[in-house]
């Protein structure tokens, strides 16, 4: 499908390369330069507290000459009437929650400038982004849990009848453990929470839970926040995780969660699957995940 897109940019750009050049031979103002970008890359400068380089990049905004010149699906290569060397950046695009109608540049992925390029009309320019994050005096990394320490910063709830295993072998994400919850008949219901309890961000623009998943089931994982107030405690529900083939990044932001609640004493993260029926039968379930990151 990309590449049916792609392609069809090229034959409109094609198309108004021949349009402009009939209306006008002697006006190479009309011909399109091109940009191609392939894939973006990410990596981590500092991971004892940055964690892993692990990265969803599904879109590329881009800018030029500090204009936005658009948001583009990778890959992609799309037509540009400029030539030269424009000043040229590039935002990191995210799935937010996971939803494909909801898309936006990732606020605590440092914007990648494009040193030196050259635009000719006719021909194609090709950027190779990397990203890092931005940087530590513009962001905050207020928990993180890779399991690499074979052990978990995770309790589990009154509510639930299971926790969560620290695992190795084939079913780890990358480095060394992952993390695992197994239900079945006898166990159907896990509510895990951080041990933490977090204050409320001062600031709630870029509040985000990142995190590697792979849930082996067609039921849901749910992610959310408990919210603590001086008299009663109210959870909100952030997203439900349903199943992806093979292991999959999300980001999910929190900026409303922290908006609606601003005057909680606290907070705590949780996530949570399966059933309290006990009398429907249920089958094996098994829900993986690694390198979490609450990041403001």
């Amino acid at each position: 499908m990309k590449k049916l897109q792609n392609k069809f940019i090229l034959l409109i750009s094609v198309l108004f390369i021949g349009f402009a050049s009939s209306c006008d031979s002697n006006n190479p103002e009309g011909i399109p330069s091109y940009i191609q970008i392939d894939t973006a890359y990410f990596n981590v400068h500092y991971p004892d507290i940055q964690g892993s380089s692990s990265s969803y990049i599904t879109d590329v905004w881009v800018y030029i000459d500090n204009q936005i010149q658009g948001v583009y699906e990778l890959p992609v290569t799309f037509p540009v009437l400029k030539s030269g060397s424009p000043n040229v950046y590039l935002r990191a695009g995210i799935r937010v929650d996971g939803m494909v109608d909801w898309r936006a540049y990732y606020p605590h992925y440092e914007r990648f400038t494009v040193e030196s390029i050259n635009l000719v009309r006719g021909e194609i320019a090709r950027i190779e982004p990397t990203f890092t994050y931005a940087s530590p005096d513009h962001m905050t990394f207020a928990w993180m849990e890779d399991f690499e320490n074979f052990s978990s910063s995770f309790v589990t709830s009154n509510l639930s009848d299971t926790s969560l295993m620290v695992i190795t072998g084939s079913n780890v994400f990358e480095g060394n453990f992952s993390g695992m919850i197994v239900l079945d008949n006898n166990k159907r219901y896990f509510e895990i929470q951080t041990q933490e309890n977090f204050k409320i961000p001062e600031k709630t623009n870029g509040v985000y839970l990142e995190f590697d998943f792979k849930v082996e089931t067609d039921s849901t994982m749910m992610f959310g926040a408990k919210f603590y107030y001086e008299s009663n405690i109210v959870q909100y529900l952030a997203v439900n995780i349903r199943h992806k083939k093979g292991w999959r990044k999300m980001y999910i932001n929190l900026d409303e969660a922290m908006g609606m609640h601003y005057n909680a004493t606290s907070f705590e993260l949780f996530f949570s699957g399966g059933t309290l029926d006990t009398i429907t039968k249920m089958n094996r379930n098994e829900y993986f995940i690694d390198n979490i990151k609450f990041i403001y």
